[in-house]
């Protein structure tokens, strides 16, 4: 955990953004990123926010293909945090009463894969893929 909004900021905004700025000017065509469900730079959550002023600075970078993951919740394996777990278990039972499928959880190997073929498929401007169309991607 960051602990501090400044270290959040840090390492959801500052660290992606300099790497993105980094493949750019090394001749890297094509980025993808992992944002987040609800991501916006006029959001007044902090952590959607940041997130949205990430993905709206890194398209100012004006990469040929500029991919976004807007995941929700993820299933970490062997998660040590008793909120995400929870929240995994009460969003698992809502789905299989066929309530809010929208939010289903996904495991991060999956949403791997998915983020490495992503390049593959799509082709130059700008995707955005919001949580409810990565499992069908």
């Amino acid at each position: 955990m960051a602990g501090t909004k400044e270290n959040q900021r840090h390492i959801d905004y500052e660290i992606p953004l300099k790497f993105a700025e980094i493949a750019k000017a090394n001749g890297v065509l094509k980025a993808v990123l992992l944002s987040a469900y609800g991501a916006s730079s006029t959001s007044n959550v902090f952590y959607s926010r940041i997130k949205g002023e990430l993905e709206d600075k890194i398209a100012s970078l004006a990469f040929n293909s500029y991919i976004i993951f807007r995941p929700g919740l993820l299933l970490r394996k062997d998660t040590n945090r008793m909120g995400e777990r929870i929240s995994a278990l009460v969003l698992k039972f809502l789905n299989v009463l066929g309530l809010i499928r929208k939010f289903q959880p996904m495991p991060t190997s999956l949403l791997a894969e998915k983020l490495a073929k992503s390049p593959k498929i799509l082709q130059s401007g700008k995707h955005i893929i919001e949580l409810d169309n990565i499992f069908r991607f």
